[in-house]
């Protein structure tokens, strides 16, 4: 299963990737601004998004929304602003930083269901 991971920060795109390869994933790729997300979920199609919502250039939300404009993919935000989120998206699937592994897995979970 391929992930789409859009986040500024190396170390935590590296903790979400180490996560998502516990719960069965095997390729990822990598965005940091909004418009390297959007290039990347159109070249290959993501089985699952995890998007902060502070990027480099652009926000995390735009994004998601942009790429899952004509297709449904499960999106879980890892953002420290998870409650601005979810005062945005009231849908999301959002978790805090820094998170437990088991926090991230319950939101794979929950978004994949949906």
């Amino acid at each position: 299963m391929h992930a789409l991971i859009i986040e500024a920060d190396a170390i935590v795109a590296l903790a979400i990737e180490d996560s998502l390869r516990e719960f069965g994933f095997d390729s990822f790729a990598f965005a940091t601004t909004a418009g390297e997300a959007v290039a990347s979920a159109e070249g290959l199609c993501p089985d699952l998004i995890t998007a902060d919502m502070h990027l480099s250039a652009g926000c995390g939300i735009e994004a998601v929304q942009s790429i899952c404009s004509h297709k449904t993919i499960p999106v879980v935000f890892v953002s420290e602003a998870a409650r601005e989120i979810q005062r945005r998206v009231p849908a999301a699937i959002a978790v805090r930083k820094p998170f437990p592994s088991s926090m991230l897995a319950q939101a794979v979970a929950a978004a994949r269901a949906a």
